[in-house]
């Protein structure tokens, strides 16, 4: 019957033997380990714990079959005395099932040697939560790990953040540190730029670099320099997630369909590499905008080129600014200048209204309008608040 039990569970022959040779029938009858088994599984089951897990928990720490389900309870809620939740305690058990040999003393060690190097007590759950075989590692070397870091140019809060939000890296390998700044240099990266970028990515420290190579590579005979590719990792690292890395060159494809060349799309690019983040879809209708107020295709791209952050920007109020600026006779001023379409619409409208009382304004003046505040309140004596207040 327990054979067969642990069987449908989905334990295989060699794990049933682990559990049979730490519970030998001469000392336990089967009936019991069963009972046992099925208390617990039931148990682990309404807690979230898969078949898969229950059965690593078991075979890693046989001893919890014959543990009873009060004294689990009791490490739950003495787990939940240190800011675990339900959740993460049993995340504690699926990673780290020796946790039942833990003392509470032990365990508030680790909070406090954690506490000491400045995390937060919600930065040590979710560290522990996540990363369970440290209750089981010496306070000492996560010091030395954390001074690790210090040593590499991190410093305590670029730390405190990366083995945070990747808890993995308080007991890796340093070799493994190691080696991803020396594949990160062969690139043509800093030891600036490589702290600044796994400071936002820390989960880049276990991805291979293969498929940045790939896409470097792929950049550079589209027609960017080394020096473009860095610059545009430095300014907008989360490029690197393997989701934006793999659809790089359909971003790339999608700028090529719109008629854009080649240099026009590094020179965009390059100006705002965030176009790279957006979708065809969004980079599609931010294009077509345009087409809206009878621009040209060429004047569309001039437009863009001119101006690449107004792909960012929402089709909206890209709309209401292209009307307004059409029902003041400015509209063609927008393919010699759009910049004017980044400036905030409710300003712009303000200032003609108080500067055409007293001038037209036209294409040779309308750069009054656009004034830096300071210069604006010099040269026409209102502030910028009386200004939107429609004081004048």
């Amino acid at each position: 019957m327990l054979e067969e039990y642990m069987l449908d569970l989905g334990y295989n022959e060699d794990q049933i033997k682990i559990i049979k040779n730490v519970y030998p029938t001469p000392m336990y009858s089967y009936s019991t380990i069963l009972f046992n088994l099925k208390n617990l599984y039931n148990y682990f089951r309404r807690n979230g714990i898969d078949n898969k897990d229950f059965i690593f928990i078991t075979t890693t720490s046989p001893n919890i079959i014959n543990e009873s389900i009060e004294n689990i309870k009791n490490k739950v809620s003495e787990l939940n005395s240190f800011g675990f939740n339900k959740m993460e305690a049993f995340n504690v058990f699926k990673n780290y099932p020796y946790i039942l040999e833990i003392s509470t003393q032990r365990i508030k060690n680790k909070f406090d040697k954690l506490f000491e190097l400045g995390f937060l007590n919600e930065d040590i759950v979710n560290i522990m939560s996540n990363n369970s075989s440290l209750f089981g590692t010496d306070s000492s070397s996560l010091k030395k790990r954390f001074q690790f870091f210090l040593d590499f140019g991190y410093s305590e809060k670029e730390t405190i953040s990366i083995i945070s939000n990747s808890p993995t890296l308080f007991d890796c390998g340093t070799s493994i540190i190691t080696k991803k700044f020396e594949e990160f240099r062969k690139i043509g990266f800093k030891n600036s730029d490589i702290i600044k970028i796994t400071y936002i990515l820390p989960e880049l420290f276990f991805n291979s670099v293969d498929i940045i190579n790939e896409k470097f590579l792929y950049l550079i005979e589209f027609g960017y320099t080394e020096v473009d590719v860095i610059n545009i990792i430095k300014k907008v690292p989360i490029i690197l997630k393997d989701f934006y890395l793999d659809h790089l060159s359909t971003k790339i494809k999608c700028l090529v369909e719109l008629g854009f060349s080649n240099k026009d799309i590094i020179m965009i690019t390059c100006n705002n590499p965030y176009i790279l983040l957006y979708s065809d879809e969004s980079i599609i209708d931010k294009f077509n905008n345009f087409l809206f107020f009878e621009f040209s295709l060429n004047e569309i791209r001039k437009i863009i080129i001119d101006t690449p952050i107004l792909l960012g920007y929402d089709t909206g109020k890209i709309k209401s600014k292209i009307k307004y600026y059409e029902s003041i006779n400015l509209k063609d001023i927008i393919l010699t200048d759009s910049n004017i379409l980044i400036y905030p619409i409710e300003l712009i409208e303000k200032r003609y209204s108080f500067i055409s009382k007293s001038k037209d304004i036209n294409k040779k003046n309308y750069d009054l309008l656009f004034l830096n505040d300071k210069d604006f309140t010099k040269k026409f004596k209102i502030s910028k608040d009386k200004l939107l207040k429609g004081e004048f």
